[in-house]
């Protein structure tokens, strides 16, 4: 039987971050950063201090970042204390692009990293943005599932009908996520776009493999 799911409440979410206080690695992992980003060295006008908070952040959190100095030298180039103290969220931007061995690479989930814990009120991790799309994405799988069910039951069931609805729910999935990324990352809409587009296209491809793999393996199974 399974269990009725608690309805999301303050109590639940008191309940969760009780439970999340239970696990040491985790608490003493964010009281050593909270206390070396706040206390310890809460400015970014020394190198040192700078470097110190960026190679603890990049070994907790394992955000690939693959040159420590390059990032560090950026970050202290950008004197970026005034714009954090302000809840400047351009500066997440400001901080991901870096440009190592002629080529720029995005360090988004450092960059959100390392600006929340400055400032968590201000900023907020990359994480929630991720989640929230692979939610999305399991939301609409779900409702394809419910769909295709009712649409069998009633007999209603057409190639149509199926195409239609497949075609509806890929553009609106495609505009909702190109919407949010937009709004999130504070792209352009053309760039916003077309990472819409790669990732829908990505996890499509990536869906259709399994498929095929799975259908491979039950024939094998099948001939054996």
């Amino acid at each position: 039987m399974i269990s009725e799911i608690p309805h999301p409440s303050n109590e639940q979410v008191e309940f969760y971050l009780n439970k999340w206080k239970t696990l040491p690695n985790y608490v003493m992992q964010e009281s050593s950063l909270s206390k070396l980003f706040q206390i310890t060295y809460p400015l970014n006008v020394d190198i040192d201090d700078i470097l110190i908070k960026v190679c603890a952040l990049n070994d907790f959190y394992s955000t690939n970042i693959l040159s420590p100095y390059n990032i560090v030298q950026h970050i202290f180039e950008l004197k970026i204390d005034y714009r954090l103290q302000n809840g400047d969220t351009r500066l997440v931007n400001e901080i991901a692009f870096n440009k190592i061995n002629e080529k720029t690479w995005n360090f988004y989930s450092f960059a959100t990293k390392y600006c929340s814990h400055h400032k968590p009120t201000d900023y907020f991790d990359h994480g929630v943005y991720t989640l929230h799309y692979f939610s999305l994405i399991l939301f609409f799988e779900s409702l394809n599932i419910f769909v295709f069910w009712v649409l069998s039951i009633f007999h209603l069931y057409t190639p149509f009908i199926d195409s239609a609805k497949m075609i509806a729910m890929t553009l609106y999935f495609i505009y909702y996520y190109f919407h949010s990324h937009h709004k999130m990352y504070l792209q352009s809409k053309a760039k916003s776009l077309l990472t819409c587009l790669a990732l829908f296209l990505i996890n499509t491809l990536s869906i259709l493999v399994f498929f095929v793999l799975y259908i491979l393996t039950v024939i094998w199974i099948s001939a054996t």
